[in-house]
């Protein structure tokens, strides 16, 4: 991939391809996006994950870095940053510790190093450094695999906050033709129990009042089955902008209600009625596109007829024959939140 920094400069990287070919560790599945404000007043939204470690129950190993906390990954204590590399590398990506505050490239801290990062990664992040004008703000884990690359900020819920340096940082990555979609931010939590690691938005949303209204669209039903199958949350991304979709997320989420998305198989010439429903957890448009982030996909029973479902606009049903894409509808009596 080309990217483009200062005028007239041009850097071939060949490290970051198109997003939808870019496979995350199903423990980094994303689940929201984090609004970030750039220096120069751009807004920008960065996809995010919200998984839940364990503490470290063990012998503490050594330095803690001025206190940070040490959790348990597979069994062994690590800080955020590398156990979130340790995540990556059991999904076949290599990667590195950003160390920013003792400005040292690492993939462990007990017993501590310190590497030099190969030409290619090396060549795109001082790149950025040098748009940035600084050696400061990098965010803390950088991956790569095959021609993918990411580039993880590890925040403890409610503890951690985007700090300047760092937005300066992201303004420069994102100027040198980095994609949004190539960043990433973990935001984790702790769990309640030792040893259970969750998804923190998962299971949440289904005790929640249904939206008044909801999206009807078709998506191929092997890939719905697929998404049930391991784990039930999922994302997708329309060649088409939602304005009202995005309104109706909005409206929902000021009522304090979840707005359903309600599917029918996309391979079929003949629909074979409603097979799968959900709760979108998060909606970003642009001017070309959107992207939606859904929890809970469950099938529904009977696969009732397009025709039970109707018009938000008009009340009127929805034809049985009905071949549009996209639809928004009353919520129907038989989606059940429980």
């Amino acid at each position: 991939m080309l990217f483009r920094g200062l005028k007239g400069l041009s850097v071939v990287l060949d490290l970051v391809v198109e997003t939808d070919q870019m496979k995350l560790p199903e423990q980094f599945k994303v689940t929201a996006f984090e609004q970030i404000d750039l220096p120069g007043g751009k807004v920008v939204r960065i996809p995010k994950a919200t998984p839940v470690f364990e503490l470290w129950a063990g012998n503490k190993p050594g330095d803690d870095y001025g206190n940070k906390a040490i959790l348990n990954f597979l069994g062994r204590p690590e800080f955020a940053e590398l156990g979130i590399l340790r995540i990556f590398e059991h999904d076949g990506w290599k990667g590195v510790w950003v160390d920013s505050f003792h400005n040292k490239i690492r993939t462990q801290f007990w017993p501590k190093n310190a590497i030099q990062l190969a030409p290619k990664q090396e060549k795109l992040l001082s790149l950025i450094y040098k748009i940035a004008k600084s050696n400061n703000g990098c965010w803390d884990v950088f991956c790569w695999k095959g021609k993918d690359c990411i580039f993880v900020e590890a925040k403890r819920h409610h503890k951690d906050q985007i700090r300047d340096t760092q937005k300066k940082w992201l303004q420069a990555a994102l100027y040198c033709g980095v994609p949004q979609e190539s960043l990433l931010v973990v935001e984790w939590s702790l769990s309640e129990k030792p040893g259970k690691q969750t998804n923190s938005h998962q299971n949440k949303h289904m005790n929640h009042q249904l939206f008044n209204y909801a999206i009807y669209t078709i998506r191929d039903s092997k890939e719905l089955d697929r998404i049930y199958k391991h784990g039930c949350n999922g994302q997708f991304t329309e060649k088409r902008k939602w304005k009202e979709g995005l309104s109706l997320f909005e409206q929902a989420k000021q009522s304090d209600a979840r707005l359903p998305i309600i599917f029918a198989a996309a391979e079929t010439t003949i629909s074979g009625g409603l097979i799968y429903w959900a709760l979108i957890t998060d909606l970003n448009a642009t001017e070309n596109s959107t992207t939606y982030i859904f929890a809970e996909l469950r099938p529904i029973n009977s696969n009732p007829p397009l025709s039970s479902l109707r018009l938000k606009s008009t009340g009127k049903s929805l034809s049985d024959d009905f071949i549009k894409p996209l639809a928004y509808v009353h919520t129907p009596s038989f989606l059940k939140p429980d």
